[in-house]
């Protein structure tokens, strides 16, 4: 599951290496949306997982993506169990625990190896993103923490699970459509699609 700001800070940083502008992203967040729900500021001392390894993610620049699964449609699937639910939205949320406590590496630990090559943009050398992945972890300031909601939990036939992500910061509110598979250790996030907010609609 993406976070804005994440994702902001790799592009402005893959821009000025390139010697070129900031570069804005296609979606920009609205400070007045307001999603069904209640969020959730997750504190940095929730992210527990075991971050991934430096080298585990500067190798993965140059690396082939493997053949991606089939594309899921948005509501498609049945609604998702209590459990379900419960496994994804504790996933998403110490996701953000981890983007709160600035531990990237943690935060890389909840994805594929294809989608996390598909959240870093394209240009970065290995030296550049070791150079930002390896600086000390430094928490947001409470002002400054994202939220997170989980909502609309699908299983699909295959058992991947479906839900939308929605993301508040000071930037503003944003929404992702999730993609999980269940693993032996748990799930992890196979795909992230932003969404547009007209299009993430609380399903019936």
């Amino acid at each position: 599951m993406k976070t804005w700001r994440l994702v902001m800070v790799l592009v402005a940083l893959s821009a000025v290496l390139a010697g070129g502008p900031h570069v804005a992203l296609a979606q920009e967040g609205d400070p007045d949306a307001t999603p069904t729900g209640d969020f959730v500021t997750p504190d940095p001392s929730a992210c527990q997982i075991e971050p991934r390894s430096l080298d585990s993610v500067v190798t993965l620049l140059g690396t082939p993506v493997a053949g991606s699964p089939a594309p899921v449609g948005m509501n498609e699937g049945e609604p998702a169990n209590a459990d379900v639910v419960t496994a994804v939205t504790a996933l998403a949320q110490e996701s953000v625990a981890c983007f709160n406590a600035g531990n990237f590496l943690a935060q890389f630990a909840f994805y594929t190896d294809d989608a996390l090559l598909a959240l870093i943009p394209p240009g970065l050398t290995a030296d550049d993103l070791a150079g930002f992945l390896g600086a000390p972890s430094e928490p947001l300031p409470a002002e400054a923490r994202e939220s997170v909601l989980v909502r609309d939990v699908m299983v699909l036939p295959d058992g991947r699970v479906t839900a939308y992500v929605v993301l508040r910061n000071p930037e503003g509110i944003f929404t992702t459509f999730v993609t999980f598979q269940e693993q032996r250790d748990g799930y992890v996030i196979t795909s992230d699609i932003d969404v547009e907010a007209e299009l993430a609609t609380p399903a019936a």
